[in-house]
């Protein structure tokens, strides 16, 4: 099954902070970002890192949504900790997505978050992260390594019509039962631990999950569902 895009949808899309050959920092966006949503008509508006980004929401109409991406390590300072070795930080990056969903918030634009997106989003209401997977929780992640995903909210399993599904991982960083932010309930976990797959607001349209969907070789339609609700504002919880 391959969802096919009826109408197109502009969002706002955030950026990796990263260096080229020559050691000048830039901004990357990975080519399989846009050949995942525009498969799901939703065209991408990228988001400088080094600029307001409130200007791209006053000035450009049609923005129906915004989307953090993956890329980088979350500050631990944003959450009040010391590092414990990361070294692919960008604390421009963590001020343009703060800004950035400050606004969405306001406005209740729409927010899907994925993987360092989802981290941000929990450390923005005052959650924390797990800083490396394999050494404070004993839990090994291989990048690439496919993992199974439970379901674990009663309104996940009935919009996703699904208990399990299978999903990659390429994190270091996670977000747990135990910190995870008060305001966010998680509706997905890493099957056998306490690591968060899948995580949304009660009162806002926003969402995020742990994973790449954009890096899987072939569509799925669980995910697809997903995304396809944030394209049209119908997200699987509800809404003040």
């Amino acid at each position: 099954m391959v969802l096919m895009p009826d109408t197109t949808m502009l969002a706002l899309f955030t950026l990796r902070r990263t260096k080229d050959a020559y050691g000048y920092e830039c901004d990357l966006l990975e080519s399989a970002y846009t050949r995942y949503f525009e498969r799901l008509g939703i065209r991408l508006l990228t988001v400088p890192n080094d600029l307001d980004p409130r200007p791209y929401l006053d000035c450009i109409e049609g923005v129906g949504g915004i989307i953090l991406s993956g890329g980088n390590d979350v500050c631990p300072r944003a959450y009040g900790e010391a590092s414990l070795g990361s070294s692919d930080c960008s604390m421009v990056r963590d001020s343009v997505e703060q800004t950035l969903l400050e606004v969405a918030l306001q406005k209740k634009i729409p927010v899907l978050a994925l993987c360092r997106g989802m981290q941000f989003v929990n450390v923005y209401f005052d959650g924390r992260l797990v800083q490396d997977i394999s050494q404070q929780l004993q839990v090994e992640h291989l990048p690439g390594e496919r993992h199974a995903v439970t379901i674990t909210q009663g309104q996940g399993v009935d919009f996703l019509g699904c208990l399990e599904l299978e999903v990659n991982s390429f994190h270091n960083q996670a977000v747990t039962t135990s910190t995870l932010a008060d305001g966010l309930v998680g509706f997905a976990q890493a099957s056998g631990t306490e690591i968060i797959e899948g995580l949304y607001h009660p009162g806002y349209p926003l969402a995020g999950v742990q994973f790449h969907p954009e890096r899987d070789s072939k569509p799925n339609p669980t995910i697809d569902r997903l995304i396809a609700a944030f394209k049209g504002r119908e997200l699987f919880w509800e809404v003040d």
